[in-house]
């Protein structure tokens, strides 16, 4: 008989994966639901097909510009989720691990 690889063994070994190595870096969310549809999820996606999380964007985007006014980082938030392509193109850095200043 054939060794199967599934694709949800393959998204669970990345998790331990990501878990173990950055673990103590991040916050790991399980936003894991009996059906893949349903919200909330825990992640305060609006939509399964949205990339950034926008509670953790949120936070980060406060803990990285301190000076800014919540209400200015809010709504930044809020613009940078809205628009798909950049959201996209959010994504794409932060997985390259490129540095993003937004200038609005």
């Amino acid at each position: 008989m054939p060794n199967i690889i599934t694709e949800d063994m393959i998204e669970q070994a990345a998790i331990e994966l990501l878990v173990s190595e950055y673990a103590p870096l991040h916050t790991h969310i399980n936003c894991r639901t009996d059906k893949p549809e349903t919200l909330p999820d825990g992640t305060g996606r609006s939509d399964k097909k949205q990339v950034v999380l926008p509670e953790i964007l949120f936070a980060k985007l406060c803990n990285l510009n301190p000076d800014i006014p919540e209400e200015t980082v809010k709504r930044t938030t809020d613009e940078l989720c809205l628009n798909q392509a950049i959201e996209m193109t959010i994504a794409f850095c932060v997985k390259q691990g490129i540095y993003l200043v937004w200038v609005a």
